[in-house]
């Protein structure tokens, strides 16, 4: 069993790197950025991204925008701001699909709503991350049954029609982040991981204990993002890529 601890880091919107030390333990840096309208330099993708990477997307660039621009943000973020030659890192790939550097102390997450990504990077230990934008009414009732535990889907089923989505979509990503976190798969967890009373059941990982999260109310609608670390993150900076 494994316990889930709520943190409250504090929370910085960073618009200025200069005096702010990148590779600080106890701190995450979350950055967000739009795909839309955003010029894609393939003379910068092929600088900054490692050649597995620029194979794993070779022949496929139009249809996995999403992706090559959350690695863009990653590795321009690694390259500007911690001097980290990227070219000479590989992501891996658990079979769950959680990415991660291979014997390296840099921890990161990536998390896609929409036409938005975001990721988080962290020098203290493994994350996860997530995000999600209100979209159109869906039957959260039904997906809590078929996904969650049975006591949120309980709480939900009483709970308030007007409370429902945003009660649901704090659920959600609670439960994304912490199975980011810990490198399993969505909905092979779901239900071990019980909100309510902060506890994860039957999860085979004998390395962890406990799981510290904070949900984060960022600026430009980013309302609702869950971050889970084994760490106690002090502090969470936040900055927008399109604006560096």
């Amino acid at each position: 069993m494994i316990k889930i601890v709520e943190n409250s880091p504090n929370l910085i919107h960073v618009h200025d790197t200069d005096g702010v030390d990148i590779k600080m333990l106890n701190a995450c840096f979350i950055g967000t950025g739009r795909v839309e309208g955003f010029s894609f330099e393939m003379d910068k993708i092929q600088a900054l991204f490692p050649d597995s990477e620029l194979d794993r997307y070779k022949g496929r660039f139009e249809k996995a925008k999403e992706s090559i621009f959350s690695r863009l943000i990653l590795f321009d973020f690694l390259s500007k701001y911690c001097n980290i030659n990227t070219k000479l890192l590989k992501i891996y790939y658990t079979d769950a699909g959680k990415p991660y550097f291979e014997d390296s102390h840099i921890h990161f997450s990536i998390a896609h709503s929409g036409k938005t990504a975001l990721i988080a990077v962290s020098f203290s230990g493994i994350i996860g991350v997530d995000f999600e934008h209100e979209s159109k009414k869906k039957d959260y009732k039904k997906l809590s049954k078929r996904f969650f535990h049975p006591e949120e889907s309980n709480f939900l089923e009483l709970s308030k029609e007007e409370e429902l989505a945003d009660l649901f979509l704090k659920m959600w990503i609670k439960k994304e982040a912490i199975v980011k976190c810990l490198g399993g798969t969505m909905f092979s967890m779901m239900s071990k991981i019980n909100t309510l009373d902060n506890t994860i059941y039957n999860v085979d990982n004998q390395n962890i204990d406990l799981i510290n999260f904070a949900l984060i109310n960022a600026e430009n609608n980013f309302k609702n993002i869950c971050l889970a670390s084994v760490a106690n993150l002090h502090q969470v900076f936040v900055f927008d890529y399109e604006k560096f």
